[in-house]
């Protein structure tokens, strides 16, 4: 979950993780009430971090509707979930594959946009002169979408100017975090 102002986190306080998130990839199947996104993690234990601890990752307002390790589903004595949190117990202690299938309403999706920490935009798909499934139903129309695809429908006003060394972080509530840095134009 997203903390509603940036926290400070001053060297002293650091310490490493206990987990290690090699890869994501990204299923998602688009409905127009019911859509399915499944991410799946390479997660594997930090030698540097705690040791034989849970597993612990942050979402905002997910909805679970499967996980599984290595490709077998966890009991729900295995895990805790929140819509703002996930818990693994007894995670494996060497590397695997982590599968979370959450469900989301795309009409009524919460996005919005961080500049190097500081909200600059905020709003719901249900606002959207489009909603998400007529756009991707015409574009379906004129052209095939690919796994991959990316359908740019523009953005409410407020991000203002943006300077290198800068970082974009776009959230959609239940998918996820899109995040990217801001560099100079190559001459």
């Amino acid at each position: 979950m997203r903390d509603p102002e940036p926290r400070v986190i001053r060297l002293s306080e650091y310490r490493p993780p206990d987990w290690l998130i090699e890869t994501v990839d990204l299923d998602v199947r688009l409905d127009p009430s019911a859509t399915r996104v499944a991410a799946t993690l390479k997660v594997r234990p930090n030698p540097n971090g705690g040791g034989n601890v849970p597993l612990i990752l942050d979402g905002d307002e997910l909805t679970l509707v499967g996980l599984a390790v290595d490709g077998e589903i966890l009991g729900a004595n295995a895990y805790a979930a929140t819509p703002s949190s996930l818990t693994i117990h007894a995670p494996p202690q060497q590397p695997f594959a982590l599968t979370i299938e959450t469900a989301l309403d795309p009409s009524s999706v919460l996005v919005e946009t961080h500049v190097n920490g500081t909200r600059r935009q905020s709003g719901l798909t249900s606002l959207m002169i489009y909603p998400p499934a007529f756009l991707v139903r015409w574009i379906s129309r004129m052209m095939t979408l690919m796994p991959g695809d990316v359908i740019a429908t523009g953005t409410p006003a407020g991000v203002g100017p943006l300077v290198a060394g800068d970082t974009v972080e776009v959230s959609v509530a239940g998918v996820g975090v899109l995040r990217n840095p801001v560099h100079a134009a190559q001459a």
